[in-house]
């Protein structure tokens, strides 16, 4: 199978870029962040070759995974043609802010 095209949405993007500014800001360093974006980029390749390492959700997230990787959460989605990556959270939030934890009514 051919590998999966990456798509990020536009708050997966935004937190990405976020945290990458935090840890150049806190460190006044890009060493750190590079190290980070490269992790990332590195687990997001190992997804496209093995796209259903994550985590399955519960609920009703047909196709919908987390991924973890050190402190931080990657929630994507899978298909045949696409992986689909919806967000990143660092893992020392509040989880109950994560759109894909809230409980169903």
């Amino acid at each position: 199978m051919a590998k999966r095209k990456i798509i990020w949405s536009p708050e997966a993007s935004r937190q990405f870029n976020e945290i990458l500014r935090y840890y150049n800001n806190r460190n006044k360093s890009k060493i750190y962040s590079r190290k980070l974006r490269n992790l990332l980029q590195e687990s997001i390749c190992l997804l496209q070759k093995q796209p259903r390492i994550g985590k399955f959700l519960s609920g009703n997230y047909n196709n919908y995974r987390v991924l973890f990787i050190a402190r931080y959460h990657l929630f994507y989605e899978i298909t045949d043609s696409f992986l689909y990556i919806h967000d990143i959270w660092d893992g020392r939030r509040n989880p109950e802010n994560i759109k894909y934890y809230k409980k169903e009514d």
